[in-house]
């Protein structure tokens, strides 16, 4: 696996090659393109840049506030279901691009032994383009907020990603559900540390 993927850059004419296809419907957006000639560095400066390009962070700017102050240190299930609830109150485009986005880190973040990315590193090379003030109102203490929460939310992927049919039902979790689901996840957590 490729190591610090996300934090080392591409080609540059590498990713300016892949984003003139994928905006090309003469290349059907990429859909046939080849992969040989391009690394997976390429790949994934060439998706952080389209995040980046994007006219507001994945969750818009106006979100920022809403989903910082959903994380609560000392109560777990708040979190997880003001989130949750936070996730719902965007845009459907948004909310789906938010959810593939959390499950590719949570993929990376996953496997950081091999990649030396771990959810921190990750978080930080995606939280401008997913949970942001606008830049030039951006405090160390934002930057900070905002990269905790989508650690919360890549670290803890049973209540956002896997839990997709609910939030596209557009419905939290019910206090009953989050409890059997606590459960569950801290069982697997559990049985993967023995």
């Amino acid at each position: 696996m490729a190591e610090n993927i996300f934090s080392k850059s591409g080609s540059a004419k590498h990713i300016h090659d892949l984003e003139v296809i994928f905006e090309s419907s003469e290349a059907r957006y990429g859909k046939k393109l080849d992969w040989k000639s391009y690394d997976v560095y390429d790949a994934a400066s060439c998706l952080l840049r389209y995040l980046k390009l994007l006219p507001d962070p994945v969750i818009p700017v106006g979100f920022y506030d809403q989903f910082t102050a959903a994380i609560n240190p000392d109560d777990f299930k708040g979190s997880i279901k003001s989130l949750q609830e936070s996730i719902l109150s965007i845009p459907s485009l948004n909310r789906q691009l938010l959810l593939y986005i959390l499950d590719l880190i949570a993929v990376f973040a996953r496997n950081d032994e091999a990649n030396h990315m771990n959810s921190e590193r990750l978080a930080s090379a995606f939280h401008p383009s997913l949970l942001s003030r606008i830049p030039r109102n951006m405090s160390a203490e934002d930057h900070s907020r905002a990269v905790d929460t989508i650690v919360f939310m890549v670290e803890n992927p049973d209540y956002f990603v896997l839990g997709m049919t609910r939030l596209n039902m557009q419905q939290p979790m019910d206090e009953a559900t989050l409890e059997v689901s606590t459960t569950t996840a801290e069982e697997v957590s559990r049985s993967k540390s023995m």
